[in-house]
């Protein structure tokens, strides 16, 4: 009786040994249903990450730009503006001058003198006013500054469409697996 069940032990042993050698021929060569499976869910979890990747690059792009045109416009804002500062410090000395000399023509005239050529001359002089205000620039879309409670709320909803989108993928990976 023991060589019997020896007789039918061995062939059922080199079964599974060949079933066992089958399996990791076909690990090894990629053919194994289940590396089949797990590596198409790892190549499509890839290609989402490499497409959020791109999407957040072109975030930072089209901010990186935005933040520059704001930037070369704030820049040529305050070079203009500077520019508009000198020249009104300069007319402001010049209407204190022209001042001076208007009182010193009216000193004149109370003493006598014959000033009138001279006071027309003086009316002659153009001064620009004083600027009551500033240029400012309009800011565009690209200049476009957002409040910090909006940028915190833009930044919420970032947030919560990528972990929607990564549960939406933890979801379907595990639905494949099953």
């Amino acid at each position: 009786k023991m060589q019997n069940s020896e007789e039918t032990l061995i062939p059922l042993v080199q079964n599974m040994l060949q079933q066992l050698e089958q399996e990791i021929n076909q690990v090894e060569q990629a053919s194994h249903p289940n590396v089949i499976a797990l590596n198409k869910m790892l190549i499509d979890s890839k290609e989402r990450a490499i497409k959020q990747a791109d999407q957040q690059l072109q975030l930072a792009k089209t901010h990186a730009a935005n933040k520059y045109n704001f930037t070369m416009q704030q820049i040529e804002s305050d070079y203009t503006n500077g520019k508009d500062d000198v020249k009104e410090k300069i007319y402001a000395r010049l209407r204190n001058q022209r001042k001076e000399f208007k009182d010193s023509l009216d000193y004149y005239q109370t003493k006598g003198l014959n000033c009138n050529e001279l006071m027309l001359k003086e009316k002659e002089l153009k001064i620009p006013a004083k600027k009551r205000d500033k240029k400012y620039i309009a800011a565009g879309p690209s200049m476009y500054k957002m409040s910090d409670i909006d940028a915190r709320k833009d930044i919420q909803l970032i947030k919560q469409k990528v972990e929607q989108q990564y549960s939406n993928t933890a979801k379907e990976e595990q639905i494949k697996v099953e």
